[in-house]
């Protein structure tokens, strides 16, 4: 391979939360000339495509808004095993076994330097495994322990591994083995979660959408003149009665309210029962968060993070799944905001909550103290020269302990 440019493939899970984090990379490797590909379900492919990246669809499309769709036994699943369910049914075992054949047929074809996957895509370091490519992963989706990861897909992913004839990995130390970007910061994850010697914390990265971008009229607002309400990418489309209290409840507290629904969320029918209220399907973050004094959001990770890093306190109004409640527990013991369950969020609950995040300086001041801290962070350019020296057969985490020292 001297002598060849470096052919980064990466592999990601239908979903936006586990897409943007790899994206940035991605964005990042493309200004540095290198090719990208993208592998994932094939329906997921339009949206990368619309992104302006290349993606090729591996495996099977499923609807990540609603997993009975495509799995009906989901629905026997008792809600407090459910998220169990996805890591040792979905994650371990389901949805690798359907990519792999297709990702091997991919690799072979477009000769990859290195492969990067999302911590929850089995499929990609599998396959690296299966047929010696250099792989890495990186912490897209949701929040949760490399141990309990493991520990939950263990079974599934032995099962798997067996069949290809691969030997067992009860420890999960063939996934992680050569490189793992971390873009969780510490405080949020679990106290007792994996420290791997591969693993690289970074500074959580925003994704720059080329193709999206900021609509003039927000672009000509101040500073913290913004209230921003959003429930993600999955929520946005199923929780329309959620948008109705969540909406009228901030209003009317002096500030521009924008609210984006998700790609197939419905914003029409909000943006006429709300007049005065900006209702759209997707802006890039960043634009609303440099202008935000308030998010209120589900408490998916990576909209916590995009707020944190810039210095917006949060109210966070978590479903039962997912790491949503843990994570807006842990925004209230932080101090940046607070908590109001979807189950209870009616107007003046919620108008109440919102007025308290926005009158509290001590919020707005830990909200800042986390952004300080994510600034000292290696950034998104260490991620890419750690797989650039892993393409290369060179250490790919040494970068990252030289500045660490």
């Amino acid at each position: 391979m001297t002598g060849t440019p470096p052919r980064v493939l990466i592999t990601t899970a239908a979903a936006l939360g586990h897409f943007h984090p790899l994206a940035a990379i991605a964005s990042n490797l493309r200004e540095q000339k290198v090719p990208v590909k993208f592998a994932s379900s094939p329906d997921f492919c339009r949206q990368i495509k619309a992104a302006g990246f290349e993606a090729v669809p591996c495996g099977m499309d499923w609807q990540s808004r609603d997993l009975a769709e495509t799995w009906p036994e989901f629905r026997l699943v008792p809600r407090h095993e459910r998220n169990s369910w996805i890591n040792s049914v979905l994650w371990a075992r389901c949805l690798p076994e359907a990519m792999i054949p297709d990702l091997v047929r991919v690799v072979a074809d477009w000769a990859p330097s290195v492969i990067l996957s999302g911590r929850a895509e089995l499929a990609g370091p599998t396959v690296g495994e299966l047929v010696g490519v250099p792989y890495a992963s990186a912490s897209a989706g949701r929040v949760i322990g490399l141990d309990e990861f493991i520990s939950e897909t263990s079974r599934g992913r032995n099962d798997l591994r067996r069949e290809l004839g691969l030997p067992p990995d009860p420890t999960g130390s063939s996934l992680y083995r050569n490189l793992y970007l971390n873009f969780i910061p510490k405080i949020f994850l679990p106290a007792r979660s994996a420290a791997l010697s591969t693993t690289l914390d970074l500074r959580p990265p925003e994704f720059d959408d080329p193709v999206a971008g900021a609509p003039e009229w927000l672009l000509e607002l101040g500073p913290r003149s913004v209230i921003y309400v959003t429930l993600g990418s999955i929520l946005g489309e199923v929780r329309t009665e959620a948008f109705h209290a969540l909406i009228g409840a901030v209003r009317d507290l002096g500030y521009t309210v924008v609210v984006t629904v998700g790609h197939r969320g419905e914003a029409g029918g909000l943006a006429a029962r709300f007049p005065g209220v900006h209702v759209t399907t997707y802006i890039p973050q960043r634009h609303i968060l440099e202008r935000a004094a308030l998010v209120v959001c589900h408490g998916g990770i990576n909209t916590l993070l995009g707020a944190l890093s810039h210095g917006v306190p949060v109210l966070v109004v978590p479903t039962e799944q997912s790491d949503q409640r843990g994570n807006a527990e842990r925004c209230v013991e932080l101090g940046v905001g607070l908590r109001v369950d979807i189950a209870t969020a009616d107007e003046p609950t919620v108008r109440q909550a919102a007025a308290a995040v926005l009158g509290s300086l001590s919020s707005l001041n830990a909200a800042q103290a986390c952004m300080r801290e994510f600034r000292r962070l290696p950034t998104v350019e260490i991620a890419v020269q750690a797989l650039l020296n892993l393409a290369a057969g060179r250490d790919a985490v040494e970068l990252g302990r030289r500045i660490r020292a």
